[in-house]
């Protein structure tokens, strides 16, 4: 019996880039109006984030971290004193993290997770820093867990076993809806969790676990959780 249905976010609930694109954008205005005379280049910040993730390789699956991390790196080398860098670069980040969960839902998201959430649990397995409280899907999803916040991204199946863990259930009492098929659908299925893929052509090739059901758009969704749960009725 189906008692748990698990969400990736990005790239399957909403398209990440043009999400990511304005939080840059909102982030470059900030700096320019809290330190105008701050100039950076987004080399110099590529040349941080690699040195940061040499000493440090946590920082790959601690995306807030890692990018508050550059910022005080980029602000301390333009001569900005350490308090002071670390302070501007946690303010910084608030204005990022409120644009990056500022989010056009894929047509139909939002209809089918309030459907379902009238017959399972819903929660939410990312890689990424998207806030479900920030996102107002708090009332929908019961339960959210990110890589920065259980020590390793997927596909490690750490993610998947604290929901587990976090909901008390078996592996087959759950799906798992995602767009990736190796960070999602195949690290899943290796635990036992029925998947349902939200296909994307040019992934298609990298398919190795055949998904339980496939869709195209998310109004299909709550038929495909249907076809799922009458296989263990």
């Amino acid at each position: 019996m189906i008692k748990v249905i698990g969400f990736d976010l990005d790239d399957t609930l909403w398209a990440v880039k043009p999400v990511i694109i304005g939080a840059e954008a909102a982030l470059k205005a900030h700096l320019k109006d809290r330190l105008p005379h701050f100039a950076y280049a987004q080399q110099d910040l590529l040349i941080a984030r690699k040195q940061l993730l040499a000493q440090d390789s946590s920082l790959s699956f601690r995306l807030t971290a890692l990018r508050q991390a550059v910022l005080t790196k980029a602000m301390l080398n333009s001569g900005i004193k350490t308090t002071q860098a670390e302070n501007l670069a946690s303010e910084a980040m608030d204005v990022f993290l409120e644009a990056r969960n500022r989010v056009t839902f894929f047509p139909g998201a939002l209809k089918a997770l309030t459907e379902l959430a009238q017959d399972y649990i819903l929660g939410a397995l990312t890689n990424g820093n998207a806030d479900i409280k920030r996102l107002r899907l708090d009332h929908l999803f019961m339960f959210s867990f990110s890589a920065e916040q259980v020590g390793a991204a997927k596909p490690d199946p750490i993610l998947f076993e604290s929901a587990l863990a976090h909901t008390n259930i078996k592996a087959h009492e759950m799906i798992y809806v995602g767009d990736d098929p190796l960070l999602d659908i195949d690290a899943a299925a290796r635990l036992g969790i029925r998947t349902i893929w939200k296909s994307n052509p040019k992934k298609q090739s990298d398919l190795i676990s055949a998904p339980d059901e496939r869709i195209q758009q998310l109004s299909e969704l709550p038929d495909a959780v249907k076809k799922i749960a009458l296989m263990q009725t």
